[in-house]
């Protein structure tokens, strides 16, 4: 999650940044910068991994920051990047937190 909180991950335009990729362009589309904000919510060859995960976050899973830091949906970020399989090669499967239930002192 720091790693897409912070854009330091193995996506196209990082990657060219630190001189590792040819182009910073996404894979998938070939139309825009491959960014954490396109991978999660632009990119259109995702489109059906993102309306799942859009129909179990509802409204609150269109805002970028919410998808990366509200326990709620990061569940459901993970398993989007899981099905996209766009970081399978560098993380191989990957699987959601589980976060412990708040406990009430």
């Amino acid at each position: 999650m720091i790693q897409l909180r912070t854009g330091h991950i193995p996506l196209n335009q990082h990657l060219h940044r630190i001189k590792k990729a040819d182009d910073p362009l996404c894979p998938n589309c070939g139309v825009r910068e491959e960014t954490v904000r396109h991978l999660l919510l632009i990119c259109s060859k995702l489109n059906n991994a993102r309306d799942r995960m859009l129909r179990r976050g509802g409204a609150k899973s269109r805002n970028l920051h919410a998808l990366l830091t509200d326990k709620t949906l990061i569940p459901l970020v993970y398993q989007f990047i899981d099905e996209s399989k766009r970081l399978r090669s560098v993380f191989g499967t990957i699987m959601p937190p589980k976060f412990e239930e708040d406990s009430e002192e």
